[in-house]
């Protein structure tokens, strides 16, 4: 048995009514404020001394031993 759009839409806006009560019902204390983190990086007053190497360590090498740089066509 196939509904009709009317009886559809009955149904449906019977369901949100049904819904809209239970929620009000529901007591919720919802703050929406938000708060700054405090987790923002603070600069090192001087770089680590092995950071370039550590960086240099991770990029793939020539057959000569330098380093293989990024090139302009993907």
């Amino acid at each position: 048995m196939r509904k009709s759009q009317a009886e559809i839409e009955q149904e449906a806006k019977k369901i949100i009514d049904e819904f809209a009560k239970a929620l009000e019902a529901v007591k919720e204390d919802i703050s929406l404020e938000s708060e700054p983190l405090d987790s923002m990086r603070t600069p090192s007053s001087k770089p680590e001394a092995d950071f370039r190497e550590q960086m240099l360590k991770n990029f793939p090498k020539k057959k000569n031993g330098e380093p293989q740089m990024e090139k302009k066509g993907w």
